[in-house]
């Protein structure tokens, strides 16, 4: 039993969204285990191919990252949610673009970059959740030796970050984000946002300038008498 069709009263361009998601749902439902150990690009090559139970792994191994990164820039975890979708809808359609040079996830968080334009930044006008955060000493400095024993502290530190990252202007923010939320490289991040790496750790060092001057006041260094 193959993939649900879809209807055929839908406009083209919604039949075509609907053919997708039903061979998406039908991927994961059929995926198994034996893409467990493959590589991203192993993954994508698969996916180009036109297997769904590739995509349905490659989703299941990604999800959660594009989610969270989604969350971070545009700011309410229901248009994140629709963001993460389109984002892998895109990847699906683009698989055979990646040639395997780079980094995937570069590549995929370089679309779910340009899907969360489409939402035009409305994180500043919403609560988002605290999960995922980068931590204050990832951009505060290496000098931070602060200790946050009491919970309710460590919280309003975290909130201190993430007013200061809101604040940003998005070519720095984004930047930073993808450093210190997920880990990427300037090269990697280059990739993700088509840049330059020279660009992109000039953008990660400014937002990281910015950010310790907005939290001048967790620096115990800063303390005064």
């Amino acid at each position: 039993m193959g993939p649900r069709r879809p209807p055929t009263d839908l406009p083209a361009r919604s039949r075509q969204e609907a053919a997708e998601s039903s061979e998406m749902d039908y991927g994961r439902e059929h995926s198994g285990g034996q893409w467990m150990g493959r590589s991203d690009a192993d993954l994508l090559r698969a996916v180009g191919a036109g297997d769904v139970s590739a995509f349905s792994a490659f989703v299941d191994r990604h999800k959660d990252r594009v989610f969270s990164f989604a969350v971070e820039v545009i700011g309410n975890r229901a248009d994140a949610e629709d963001a993460s979708q389109e984002t892998f809808v895109e990847a699906y359609r683009f698989a055979r673009r990646f040639q395997g040079e780079g980094s995937a996830v570069a590549w995929l968080l370089g679309i779910a970059w340009h899907r969360c334009l489409t939402w035009k930044y409305r994180w500043r006008r919403h609560a988002v959740s605290l999960d995922d955060l980068p931590s204050p000493e990832g951009v505060v400095g290496n000098g931070t030796d602060r200790r946050v024993d009491d919970e309710a502290e460590a919280t309003a530190v975290r909130l201190d970050v993430r007013r200061a990252l809101a604040k940003l202007p998005p070519k720095y923010r984004v930047p930073a984000l993808l450093r210190y939320q997920q880990g990427l490289s300037h090269e990697e991040i280059g990739a993700a946002l088509g840049i330059s790496p020279a660009t992109a750790a000039q953008r990660v060092h400014r937002a990281k300038v910015i950010l310790r001057t907005a939290l001048h006041h967790l620096d115990p260094r800063a303390g005064g008498g």
